[in-house]
């Protein structure tokens, strides 16, 4: 066999299956509604309360929900991509496996470090967004801050600002990998009260903000565009910043790939 054959070379679902088959003696750890917690957990982390108010104001403007709309569309085909593999391919619900079954080896070891890649930037804007929260609320509740080098990470763009470390960020991504070192399940339960606080959390804030609305910062529901270079390092607003928000959330609602995986 040569180099490029090797390359490209796959497995059919029956070798899948066999492996499959022989690691059959692992114990089941997780039900329908944890995995459903991991799935709904992804998309409102990381798209409700870090995404989206950071691209309504750099990208959007009210135009965020065309762009949450956008992504979603983007997100239901891709999704509906893999229903249908998992029906030709009934052994797990990996992407790399998918990819190994139908393109090949490399194109699969691309797919699994690609997916390891989206997996850390997500953990990564989740603690540095939890961050942010913690250290406005500690704040505001006790007036005391954590002193600058410890705030957030060293930015190239600001080298003065005496940033170094996101303490709280580091510590967030750290607890994540503990919670996935120590069981399955204990990430799982935790995983599980977490999203539930979530989304009560989310389901206080419409009902209390749903009287504080106002309707007049709705227009124009679609701002027209802005050379910013300065602020966003290009354009923002207009149709080109709804859909330049649209790529940023997309990764928001990439929360069914976490679920499928961890269906295995």
């Amino acid at each position: 066999m040569g180099f490029f054959s090797k390359l490209i070379r796959s497995k059919s679902v029956a070798q899948l299956q066999a492996e499959a088959g022989a690691s059959r003696d692992f114990r089941r750890t997780m039900g329908v509604w944890q995995l459903t917690a991991i799935g709904v957990g992804a998309i409102v982390g990381v798209g409700v309360f870090v995404l989206a108010p950071n691209e309504a104001a750099l990208n959007a403007g009210p135009a965020i929900i065309l762009s949450f709309l956008v992504a979603g569309i983007g997100s239901a085909c891709a999704a509906l991509s893999y229903a249908e593999f998992a029906g030709m391919i009934p052994v797990t619900g990996s992407a790399y496996t998918y990819g190994y079954a139908v393109l090949g080896e490399l194109p699969a070891w691309i797919i699994g470090w690609d997916l390891l890649v989206e997996y850390a930037l997500i953990v990564g804007v989740v603690a540095a967004g939890t961050s942010n929260y913690l250290q406005s609320l500690i704040a505001q509740i006790t007036g005391l801050h954590l002193p600058v080098f410890l705030q957030a990470a060293y930015d190239p763009a600001h080298p003065d600002s005496g940033r170094g470390i996101n303490l709280i960020a580091m510590l967030v991504a750290l607890g994540v990998a503990a919670l996935q070192v120590a069981r399955t399940e204990v990430g799982a339960r935790f995983n599980t009260v977490v999203v539930a606080l979530k989304v009560l959390g989310v389901i206080v804030v419409v009902v209390v903000g749903a009287f504080y609305v106002n309707t007049a910062n709705w227009t124009p529901f679609v701002p027209p565009l802005v050379h910013d270079a300065a602020a966003t390092g290009g354009t923002r607003y207009g149709v080109s910043g709804m859909l330049a928000a649209a790529s940023i959330v997309f990764f928001a609602v990439f929360g069914y790939d976490t679920l499928t995986t961890a269906a295995e």
